[in-house]
């Protein structure tokens, strides 16, 4: 059962439990895990970088799509960190039910102005946002 990422927040929240996220980059892993979330009953979030998403196009998020209806586990499909504008726009036209959009290095000013033409684009689909609007140190990089 496909939803976004607020609604099925919501339900763990309330309920009291975690999700587990899974980077999803090929047809063989997708297979894996909805065959171990279907057995556990345990609801997932299927997620992809951006440069996984640049390499699978769509053929893979079609497969998560065909995955997530053949069962009654809710399924969210989430773009991580997307790099750029474009790219989130792609994703949400692909069927992602969820995405992040990670301008962090740009100026703040300048990432709450992408966070927010995100939203505008993503709640029209019923898309759920998530953005990385500072930082919280480095990582080495």
């Amino acid at each position: 059962m496909l939803m976004n990422m607020k609604e099925l927040l919501k339900v763990a929240d309330e309920k009291g439990f975690a999700v587990p996220a899974f980077n999803i980059g090929s047809d063989q892993l997708l297979k894996a895990v909805m065959q171990q979330v279907k057995e556990m009953k345990s609801p997932v979030i299927l997620e992809m970088s951006p440069d996984e998403f640049n390499f699978v196009e769509n053929s893979l998020i079609q497969s998560m799509i065909y995955e997530a209806s053949k069962t009654d586990v809710p399924v969210v499909i989430h773009l991580d960190h997307g790099d750029k504008y474009e790219t989130v726009v792609r994703a949400i036209q692909a069927g992602f039910t969820s995405v992040m959009i990670d301008a962090s290095k740009l100026p703040y000013e300048e990432n709450i102005a992408i966070t927010q033409k995100v939203c505008e684009v993503a709640h029209l689909a019923n898309v759920s946002v998530e953005s990385e609007l500072g930082t919280i140190g480095t990582t080495g990089n």
